[in-house]
């Protein structure tokens, strides 16, 4: 690795004595810790900065960054020395060593990669509209009319007694069967219609029944189509 020693925001002759006994003294410290320092070419670059925010009480902070193909890293970050001699920052920074031995380049996280399956085939699913002619047409409208009149009966038939001159609720169940009725029959035109167009050749079979109940009323159909 190669080493860089900042002092630059120091006064120009502490940052020099400082830089010289930094420069002096920590490549034997990093050998100790397995690390050797070289001279340019070095793939790693600690860089070692020192700042002192307050001169009268003699506070340096120490900071070790890590640089490796222009990425920064930092290693240790802002130790105070207060009230510190030459000789007590630099044994200070010394004892930072250990950190920046420690120190391992952080790995990107790998991303799998998946194979196709050769075997694995989309089939596109078709979907067919639902196609009407004229007969049923004529039953779709039916059969929306037919579903109103069973919904106006249900609700006559689930009024209470209010004492009209005429009772809502045999009229209701009169609207529920009449309404049923249509409906069986606009069913059976759009059956016979899809029927048709579809070009089967096999006959149709539906049963059409009506469903009543006290507080509704329906088609129940029953068949293949």
């Amino acid at each position: 690795m190669e080493l860089l020693i900042d002092t630059s925001e120091l006064e120009p002759t502490l940052g020099e004595r400082l830089s010289a006994a930094l420069e002096l003294l920590l490549p034997d410290a990093l050998r100790e810790h397995g690390l050797e320092v070289v001279r340019g070419g070095a793939a790693v670059t600690v860089e070692v900065r020192l700042t002192m925010p307050d001169v009268g009480l003699h506070e340096y902070v120490i900071s070790i960054d890590v640089l490796t193909d222009g990425a920064r890293e930092v290693v240790v970050d802002a130790k105070r020395c207060l009230a510190c001699s030459e000789q007590k920052v630099v044994d200070r920074v010394i004892e930072q060593l250990p950190t920046v031995a420690d120190w391992r380049p952080k790995s990107e996280p790998r991303t799998p990669c998946v194979k196709a399956d050769s075997r694995a085939t989309v089939v596109p699913v078709t979907r067919r509209p639902l196609r009407l002619g004229g007969l049923g047409l004529t039953g779709a409208v039916s059969l929306s009319a037919g579903a109103a009149t069973i919904g106006g009966g249900v609700l006559m038939m689930s009024m209470p007694n209010l004492g009209w001159n005429v009772d809502p609720r045999p009229v209701g169940m009169g609207l529920v069967v009449g309404g049923s009725a249509v409906a069986a029959v606009a069913v059976a035109m759009v059956a016979v219609d899809v029927v048709l167009l579809a070009g089967r050749k096999r006959k149709p079979s539906m049963s059409v029944l009506p469903s009543l109940s006290p507080t509704n009323g329906g088609v129940l159909v029953v068949g293949r189509f």
